[in-house]
């Protein structure tokens, strides 16, 4: 897909009602909380946000209050505070338009507000601390970005008071570095109405991955589920009588060697303006102790090289 520069007002921008928690789950723990991810997993429900990011290291969960009070107590690490989600609403898919995330993630980091970055197969999220929300539109709108906020959101809301002293930490490419994932990754795409027929392969994958360092991301918002996985899992709903759509397309990917903190400024966008201004469509997708940067297999080994360029260290785990 060629890029094109998309011309302002290049997006639009809904909130997702409700509060947002944002946890993670050490994967030793899934027993401990194997009857709260049942629960969550087979009783899905139409208006809900619900998000599960299976990697080698950790499960990063984003969830709401009710799915939080299932969970047994000091099992999951929980970010002390709440976040409100951002739906990208114009433009192709979140997946195509790279500089959709760039631009973005700029007039945020701009404006100090760290973000957790989450693609989907058919658009994009970013979660915002919810006492920088309002911060947050004011300075979407002043750059022409077209925000619809349905929960009585006037503009002129009073800010709600800092809850946390701590000053977002700026990060930049001179601290960041990325390592190669070997696996292929494939997104994949079904309605909310053909869950029930896929809803063992799913757990499957959750309960039961085929090897311990297995990919796994399932995204479901309004009447969509959005699921990102490696090409063997992939080829296993293929093979199934299940109506879902997967994308042809290989994408390749590079991890967050480590990661400051969930307050930390402006690193999705040191890692997307490069490759946004290269044409490179991409996948960005933060967990809770890393990020997974996707792009199209074809122009893995130029990407790779674009953000070298950059001054990225870009190396292979030899772990």
């Amino acid at each position: 897909m060629e890029y094109h520069t998309p011309a302002a007002p290049f997006s639009a921008i809904n909130v997702v009602p409700g509060s947002l928690y944002l946890a993670c789950l050490k994967r030793d723990k899934i027993p401990e909380v194997s009857h709260a991810l049942l629960n969550v997993f087979l009783f899905s429900h139409a208006t809900r946000f619900f998000s599960f990011v299976q990697t080698a290291d950790e499960i990063t969960l984003i969830l709401d209050a009710k799915m939080l009070s299932m969970f047994p107590k000091d099992v999951l690490t929980i970010y002390g505070e709440k976040w409100k989600g951002l739906k990208i609403i114009l433009g192709s898919c979140g997946f195509s338009e790279s500089g959709i995330i760039s631009r973005l993630s700029k007039i945020l980091s701009d404006n100090n507000i760290n973000i957790h970055y989450l693609a989907t197969y058919s658009t994009d999220y970013i979660l915002i601390p919810e006492h920088k929300l309002v911060k947050a539109l004011r300075c979407l709108r002043q750059r022409n970005v077209d925000v619809t906020w349905d929960e009585g959101g006037n503009m002129e809301l009073k800010v709600l008071p800092m809850v946390s002293t701590e000053l977002p930490t700026k990060v930049g490419m001179s601290n960041t570095q990325l390592v190669m994932m070997p696996a292929k990754f494939c997104l994949a795409s079904l309605k909310k109405e053909d869950y029930p027929s896929c809803t063992q392969a799913i757990l499957r994958f959750v309960f039961f991955p085929k090897r311990e360092d297995s990919f796994f991301s399932y995204t479901e918002a309004e009447d969509e589920i959005s699921l990102i996985m490696d090409s063997e899992s992939a080829q296993d709903l293929k093979s199934a009588e299940f109506n879902i759509l997967i994308e042809e397309d290989h994408w390749r990917s590079v991890k967050r060697h480590d990661k400051l903190s969930l307050e930390e400024v402006g690193v999705v966008h040191a890692i997307s303006r490069p490759l946004s201004e290269a044409g490179v469509s991409l996948l960005y997708l933060s967990t809770y102790c890393s990020s997974f940067i996707m792009v199209r297999e074809d122009k893995f080994q130029d990407s790779l090289a674009i953000l070298r360029n950059q001054g990225f260290n870009v190396f292979v785990d030899e772990a």
